[in-house]
C-alpha cells in the first residue's frame, strides 16, 4: 500500500496523521501496552494473550489488505523478525485459529508453532501474537 509522504515520519506511517490507520492501530497499540504492561506474559515458555481491547467502529471496517499492511508495519516497525510477508500472515492466521480452538494447551500450542516456524525473543513471540490476534481475530477470548 503506497501512503502519501506527508502521512509517514521516518519512513514509517503516522497513525496520527492517516485516517485511515488510526483506528486500527490504536487498538493494536492499546493490546501492546497492555502486553509491556504485563497484561500479556510469557508462562512455563508458553504466550498468554489477553483479550484484545476493541475500539468502536467510528468509520468502515479495514479491508483485508489494510489490516495486513498495517500488521506488516506493525511487526516491523518493533523488530519483530519474518521471513517474508506470506509466511508472517500464514503464521499470524495460525495463530489465530489455534488460540481460537477449544484446545485446553491452546495457548502453548500457539507460542510453540510460532517459535518452530520463526525463531523469537519470548517478549517478540508476544508481540508478535498480541498484533495477530488484534488485527485478524479481535473475537478471540483467551482464558
Amino acid at each position: 500500500m503506497l501512503l502519501d509522504a506527508s502521512l509517514q515520519v521516518g519512513g514509517a506511517v503516522d497513525p496520527v496523521r492517516d485516517p485511515r490507520v488510526a483506528p486500527i492501530m490504536a487498538t493494536v497499540m492499546a493490546t501492546m501496552r497492555r502486553v509491556v504492561a504485563g497484561a500479556c506474559c510469557a508462562v512455563a515458555g508458553a504466550v498468554v494473550v489477553a483479550a484484545p481491547v476493541l475500539a468502536a467502529p467510528a468509520t468502515p471496517a479495514p479491508t483485508v489488505d489494510q489490516k495486513q499492511d498495517l500488521f506488516m508495519q506493525y511487526l516491523t516497525d518493533h523488530g519483530v523478525p519474518f521471513t517474508s510477508r506470506a509466511q508472517a500472515l500464514r503464521l499470524a492466521q495460525s495463530t489465530c485459529s489455534t488460540l481460537g480452538s477449544s484446545s485446553p494447551t491452546r495457548v502453548q500450542d500457539a507460542a510453540s508453532a510460532i517459535q518452530n516456524d520463526i525463531s523469537m525473543r519470548p517478549e517478540q513471540m508476544q508481540l508478535f501474537a498480541g498484533a495477530a490476534t488484534t488485527v485478524f481475530c479481535p473475537t478471540v477470548k483467551i482464558s
